[in-house]
């Protein structure tokens, strides 16, 4: 039996009920035509059952939520990056379902901690497949379809039936020609541009401007489309990347903001309750609560310095799309059953796992892969694109786009335009050999956005935007220079360790990590003795909490 859904986050977005069908968020449908609220509700009205929906879903594009009631149960499903993620559990026989995975442990008085689930939080901070921290507390996986069957009390209960609609694995090779191929990304782009400023309607569109090229080139690409009503906003501490975003925005015409993270005053904001239920909102118990936008986003509106409807337009993730991990991940001669060890080593890599909690997590990722069935798929030589559809459905869905809640939770619009169907469906067809170290990605920018637009800056460009390619490095030193990188951290003294992390600690992670550090140590809880990245602190306190409400 299914209990009312609890549905109790209106940030952002709200939560609208029609006709048995409650919907978040919103969607582009194959036209280019935009869908939210009441529009888009009645786009699923038509909906009776479990693959109709699947198939409909298949056509559609954007970050939603939706629940639709039918005669065979409750249908759920999420947005490939699930946005607005949506847990269950089941207690005596009835389906809980809520938006909110802590409002479903208070209900049901779950609270023990998923312990099988820990050792991976803490080293990449987040939860695999669809467990949560807390014991049997559930989430709707990334591109997931569930099915709650409606039956009676008496009839004992049937476990869901659940779908992955949403693959990312290429389907066809392109035969085309590189500069082919750099005029159809263009044009590619060019129309995502077009479409976002129309959906837009007049609104407002803040861009996260840093100093490398995805911002880059969503500031550019509005430009370019004729949006003038674009304010670039910066964070952290000056540096490096502080002094291209403003040169970029300058030189686009656009306002430049930045907040100085070296000015807030931050002292107490562990005990403010908006921090608090930010927490809460943004890890509902599987992702940890990124800090990177959290004050820059409170400095805006506390200051009213962009208005109440705009809409944040950040660059996730078109350097992930553009090919910049693959040569470090899926680019391995790996077999299927070796990928588990292959992902151990290289996305789990906040501190270093002990040998019994690496053997954990390597075992929780073979189980993922055992119960993974992938649709039919384009091999090409050497690489694995299994990396590629895991990572989307759980590093980038529940830490990378999980970033962006923060957006919402401050009451603003947020959508994604490097993620759009279109250039994902163009870079899932594009040669391997394009896609390596972002060769095509990065030629098409800087030849016809960035050097045109006069944002270009050479010599003078960040390190992490001359890739591999032009340095001349190969794959095997580039995967030398990553082991050596990290026997490194291995063996460096940890205050050592620790002078080169704060070094490039730009947006003052160490600041905000030691109030969290000493709040723990304070009530008793162990923090880790050495860590390679502050999420590692991040996670810790995430966990600490959680246990310390329980």
């Amino acid at each position: 039996m299914i209990q009312h859904p609890i549905l109790t986050f209106n940030n952002g977005y709200q939560w609208l009920s029609e006709s048995g069908i409650s919907f978040k968020g919103f969607f582009f449908d194959q036209s280019g035509d935009y869908y939210h609220g009441r529009k888009a509700i009645q786009r699923f009205k038509t909906i009776t059952g479990t693959f109709q929906l699947k198939e409909f879903l298949q056509t559609i594009h954007g970050s939603f939520s939706v629940l639709v009631k039918t005669c065979d149960g409750l249908l759920v499903a999420v947005d490939q990056m699930s946005m607005f993620p949506i847990f269950y559990t089941c207690v005596n026989n009835r389906w809980l379902v809520s938006d909110s995975a802590s409002t479903l442990a208070d209900k049901t008085g779950q609270h023990q901690l998923n312990q099988p689930a820990v050792p991976e939080f803490r080293a990449a901070g987040f939860v695999l497949g669809r467990e949560t921290l807390i014991n049997n507390i559930f989430r709707v996986k990334p591109g997931e379809l569930i099915c709650f069957p409606a039956i009676d009390e008496d009839a004992g209960n049937r476990n869901p039936t659940t779908i992955t609609w949403s693959y990312f694995l290429p389907e066809t090779v392109s035969g085309k020609s590189q500069a082919q191929l750099g005029n159809e990304l263009v044009s590619t782009i060019d129309r995502v541009a077009e479409r976002m400023a129309k959906s837009a309607n007049g609104q407002t569109l803040v861009v996260p401007l840093s100093g490398g090229y995805d911002s880059r080139l969503i500031a550019c690409m509005l430009k370019k489309a004729g949006v003038d009503n674009v304010i670039c906003f910066t964070y952290g501490k000056p540096n490096p990347e502080s002094i291209i975003s403003r040169q970029v925005a300058e030189k686009l015409g656009y306002q430049w903001i930045f907040a100085d993270y070296t000015k807030l005053d931050t002292a107490g904001y562990l005990n403010e309750p908006l921090f608090q239920a930010y927490s809460d909102y943004a890890g509902n118990l599987t992702s940890m609560p990124y800090l990177q936008e959290y004050f820059g986003v409170k400095y805006l509106k506390d200051n009213k310095l962009i208005p109440e409807n705009s809409i944040f337009l950040p660059g996730h993730s078109g350097d992930y799309l553009g090919g910049s991990y693959v040569e470090i991940s899926a680019r391995t001669p790996c077999e299927h059953k070796d990928l588990p060890w292959h992902i151990t080593e290289i996305y789990y890599p906040f501190l270093n796992l002990k040998k019994k909690d690496k053997q954990q997590v390597y075992n929780r990722l073979k189980s993922w892969f055992e119960s993974y069935t992938p649709p039919g798929y384009i091999v090409q030589p050497g690489y694995c694109p299994f990396i590629e559809d895991w990572d989307i459905k759980e590093k980038l869905a529940k830490f990378v786009f999980n970033s962006a809640t923060v957006f919402p939770y401050f009451g603003y619009e947020v959508r994604f335009p490097l993620w759009d169907a279109l250039l994902q469906n163009f870079f899932r067809a594009l040669p391997f050999s394009l896609r390596s170290n972002k060769v095509l990605y990065d030629k098409t920018l800087e030849e016809t956005y960035f050097k045109p637009m006069e944002v270009f800056f050479g010599k003078h460009e960040l390190p992490s935007q001359k890739i591999a390619e032009k340095t001349g490095v190969n794959r095997a030193q580039q995967k030398m220079g990553e082991m050596a990188r990290k026997w490194v951290k291995i063996i460096t003294p940890f205050p050592i360790l620790e002078r080169r992390i704060q070094k490039n600690d730009w947006i003052c992670y160490s600041r905000f990590t030691r109030k969290m550090s000493e709040q723990m140590k304070q009530q008793g809880h162990k923090t880790p003795k050495r860590f390679n990245r502050y999420n590692a602190l991040i996670c810790e306190w995430y966990i600490y909490t959680i246990t310390k409400t329980a």
